[in-house]
């Protein structure tokens, strides 16, 4: 009996614990719209296709988007994909950029220099896109 009436007891405890009022946080808006930032994304058009063997990626996900995030936030970088094979020593990346707005020894240097030095660079080819 007494451990009936502390698991209704208990229950009780939790159920009234758990009530739907969710706190609010009140959020000041700007009226005036003219004042926002807004940020818009960037049309970058690609004029080359830089290739580079890289060595130190572990796997496409995680390496792979790391490398990625790092060129987008220049917004010179149009696109950037891998040929990874887990457990190849040398996978490749192919990185397509706006020769207007970065140069491919940057992007080299932004990928050297990730992580502590994480990627080595190895062979690199540039080649023009076609439109």
């Amino acid at each position: 009996m007494k451990f009936t009436f502390l698991i209704s007891f208990v229950l009780t405890l939790v159920v009234a614990s758990c009530s739907s009022d969710t706190p609010h946080v009140e959020v000041a808006v700007n009226q005036d719209l003219t004042s926002q930032k807004k940020e818009v994304p960037v049309d970058v058009l690609p004029t080359k296709l830089l290739k580079m063997n890289l060595e130190g990626m572990v796997c496409q996900m995680g390496c792979g988007g790391a490398i990625r995030k790092e060129l987008n936030a220049t917004k010179a970088v149009a696109n950037c994909d891998f040929d990874f094979e887990e457990d190849r020593a040398v996978d490749l990346a192919m990185i397509s950029f706006d020769e207007n707005k970065i140069t491919a020894e940057k992007i080299i240097d932004i990928v050297s220099e990730m992580n502590g030095g994480q990627f080595d660079v190895g062979s690199v080819t540039i080649e023009p896109l076609k439109e």
